[in-house]
């Protein structure tokens, strides 16, 4: 029984995840074409939008992860499915922050580091001119 539970929880974080990024890119009205399977899994296949659409959307997906995880918390009726829900939505919106190579966490910081690049070199770049 543990197992269906692992596999119905985990099949709920991963909707979950990529429902936020599409969710968030339709609200921003940046255009999605759909998701995705590769060898890395399922993306949503999408425009990049501006900066900050862009970052917005890479966010979406943990941040869905862990309102899922809340929303569960007080759903005491599933007993111990509630508890994996919980759980594997916390290690799938934990994990996909962390900065490792393909993780929503190093295209968010690669994106805040271009932003703040971009920040301190424009103003610079204008006083040279």
């Amino acid at each position: 029984m543990s197992l269906l539970f692992v596999a119905v929880a985990t099949l709920l974080a991963f909707a979950g995840h990529e429902c936020g990024h599409y969710l968030t890119a339709r609200w921003l009205g940046v255009q999605t074409y759909g998701f995705r399977f590769t060898h890395k899994g399922v993306g949503l296949a999408r425009d990049f939008g501006s900066p900050v659409q862009n970052l917005s959307i890479t966010i979406a997906g943990p941040l869905a992860n862990f309102v899922l995880m809340g929303a569960i918390f007080f759903t005491p009726w599933l007993g111990l499915l509630a508890i994996w829900i919980m759980l594997v939505n916390f290690i799938v919106g934990g994990f996909n922050l962390l900065p490792i190579t393909g993780s929503d966490g190093m295209r968010a910081l690669a994106l805040l580091e271009d932003n703040r690049s971009w920040a301190m070199e424009g103003p610079r770049a204008e006083q040279e001119a």
